[in-house]
């Protein structure tokens, strides 16, 4: 008799989306707000990018989430990329956030130049549901950036979300 091995992933819970999915939001507003600009977009969107969040981690079709500052020419000044993983069978997170952390990082990213604006944009598997309040786009380049890793930002049981600034060289 041989022994065989599988990889089991651990069933995604209601309370580790919702915590993930408003993580992710509380995560960038944290570093929107150290960079000295307005979180009024991500409160006037909160609920759109909840519901893209929640949608695409329940079906485990959200790769990466970045938060783009764009100076007023269209040229990306920072960026800061989240990358989720799914656990697997006997990988466990507790619920945990590191928004000082965040801080921290964005700290030394420097202080935008005046005009600066910021958009989210969720990167998805193919087959992802489509959600209201988000339209398709292409993802950043980030040419002539140096990327820093953070570490681990947002978890919960299931899911973890690691963290990377971007900025240029």
């Amino acid at each position: 008799m041989g022994i065989s091995s599988s990889s089991v992933r651990v069933n995604v819970t209601t309370q580790s989306i919702t915590y993930v999915s408003e993580g992710v939001v509380d995560l960038f507003e944290a570093i929107i707000t150290k960079l000295g600009l307005s979180t009024k977009y991500t409160e006037e969107h909160r609920d759109a990018l909840l519901s893209g969040f929640t949608t695409w981690l329940r079906e485990e079709s959200l790769e990466e989430v970045y938060l783009v500052v764009e100076e007023a020419s269209g040229r990306v000044w920072g960026l800061g990329e989240l990358r989720i993983d799914y656990l697997l069978q006997g990988q466990t997170a507790d619920f945990y956030d590191d928004l000082e952390a965040a801080r921290y990082a964005a700290a030394k990213l420097g202080v935008p130049p005046t005009g600066v604006t910021y958009r989210i944009i969720a990167v998805t598997s193919a087959g992802a549901s489509a959600v209201s309040g988000w339209n398709g786009t292409t993802e950043p380049s980030t040419s002539g950036m140096t990327r820093s890793r953070v570490g681990g930002a947002v978890g919960a049981p299931a899911i973890e979300a690691s963290l990377a600034l971007w900025r240029r060289a």
